[in-house]
């Protein structure tokens, strides 16, 4: 539909949000990365007695801002103290900032402190679920993300990045290929 639709009108410019890259020609990407976290040596003092920077700092974060959002539309004018502050910063920055985990997460504040909310995210990601009833079934848990992005892989797609599991914090090409056995097009794609 986004081919004819830019064939049929000149000059038309489309904004589309995807997980996967459209490859097509004129394609302009913008990668979308977490929302901002306090960095670990700025959201802690070093001596475990609680941030080192002020609330309205940490607050200032779009992920702690979220959570607190979140947290206030099940808990409303709730105001964390120093521990639960920091419970939210750890639990922002487990999730990477991503938004839906972040708000997933939240909504257990109507059951639990931030405190046990960090603990059981520390636990499994499969604590990150919700019964909304207005959410997309495959956005109602983190489960349920990972699962359809799988289900999105070619079968060379999902055994190259099972093995490129083995990897921490990034690879380059030549491991890849050489562990993974994964040609530049699976690599590619599953860049893309």
């Amino acid at each position: 539909m986004v081919l004819e639709l830019i064939s049929a009108c000149q000059g038309v410019k489309l904004l589309v949000t995807s997980r996967a890259a459209l490859n097509i020609r004129g394609e302009q990407l913008y990668p979308v990365p977490g929302m901002a976290v306090p960095d670990d040596r700025v959201a802690s003092d070093g001596n475990g007695a609680g941030p080192a920077l002020s609330r309205d700092e940490l607050e200032a974060f779009s992920s702690v801002s979220l959570f607190l959002e979140c947290l206030r539309r099940v808990k409303p004018g709730y105001q964390p103290d120093s521990a639960n502050l920091a419970a939210v910063v750890e639990t922002c920055r487990l999730v990477q900032g991503m938004p839906l985990a972040i708000e997933l997460a939240a909504a257990w504040g109507k059951l639990l402190s931030p405190v046990e909310i960090a603990a059981e995210l520390r636990r499994s990601l499969d604590f990150l679920e919700s019964d909304q009833r207005d959410l997309p079934e495959r956005q109602r848990s983190i489960r349920a993300v990972f699962n359809t992005t799988w289900e999105l892989l070619s079968e060379p797609e999902q055994l190259a990045l099972m093995k490129l599991t083995v990897f921490k914090g990034g690879f380059s090409r030549q491991a890849a290929q050489q562990v993974a056995g994964a040609s530049l097009q699976i690599l590619g794609s599953l860049l893309d």
